[in-house]
């Protein structure tokens, strides 16, 4: 086996540009250091109101509340509003949405719950 052929495989080496990727906890706690200080930098997020509205008794109004109220919790710029209503109150309220808001509004359905984001 003569010497000036080289090794047998690739030989990669790291050059000074090149990083390793940080695992476990010393990753975990420099990504949490660098997304507090990249939040630090942000300018404070505009408040968002997530409006639900639907009858108390429809179970997916049920769920989208719960969602909504979820986010809000662990949003800080999130505002829930949860308006739940009788059968006829709910169609008066829908009438009103859709008058005040038109658009696509319009297309909303009385058997289902409305919800809709604002800034």
């Amino acid at each position: 086996c003569s010497s000036d052929l080289g090794p047998p495989f690739p030989v990669f080496t790291r050059g000074p540009a090149e990083r390793r990727a940080m695992t476990g906890p010393a990753g975990l706690a420099a990504r949490r250091a660098a997304a507090a200080a990249n939040q630090a930098q942000k300018p404070p997020a505009e408040k968002v109101k997530i409006h639900v509205c639907g009858k108390y008794q429809d179970p997916s109004f049920q769920l989208l509340k719960a969602a909504a109220e979820h986010i809000a919790t662990e949003k800080e710029f999130v505002e829930a509003i949860v308006q739940g209503f009788f059968e006829t109150q709910y169609e008066q309220h829908l009438r009103y949405v859709v008058a005040k808001f038109g658009g696509s509004f319009c297309q909303s359905k009385p058997s289902l719950p409305l919800i809709y984001a604002e800034t």
